[in-house]
C-alpha cells in the first residue's frame, strides 16, 4: 500500500501535536523524513514504518517510552483509519 504524504500529515497533527505542539510535531516528521530519504507526495508501508520507529525513538525522550509507544500505535491507527493511502 503506498501511504500519501497529506493522510500522514494529517495523522500527525491529530496524534502528536498535542503533546509536541503542531510545529515541532511537523518539524520533526519532515525532519526524519528528509533523513530518510522519503520524498514526495507518498511514501510505502515500509518507509512509514521506518519513520514512526525514529518519531517513537524522540519521543521516549519527551513522553516517556510506554506514552511513546502508545502514541506510536495511535499514529498507525489514524493512519489506517484515514484510509491510508492509495
Amino acid at each position: 500500500m503506498i501511504i500519501l504524504k497529506s493522510t500522514l500529515e494529517e495523522a500527525v497533527d491529530e496524534v502528536l501535536a498535542p503533546y509536541l505542539g503542531p510545529s515541532m510535531a511537523r518539524a520533526a516528521t519532515e525532519g526524519h523524513c528528509r533523513q530518510l530519504g522519503i520524498d514526495g507526495a507518498e511514501m510505502t508501508e515500509q518507509q512509514l514504518e521506518n519513520l514512526v520507529g525514529k518519531l517513537t525513538l524522540g519521543l521516549h525522550i519527551l513522553v516517556g517510552r510506554s506514552n511513546s509507544v502508545r502514541l506510536a500505535t495511535a499514529l498507525r491507527e489514524e493512519i489506517a483509519r484515514r484510509g491510508g493511502g492509495s
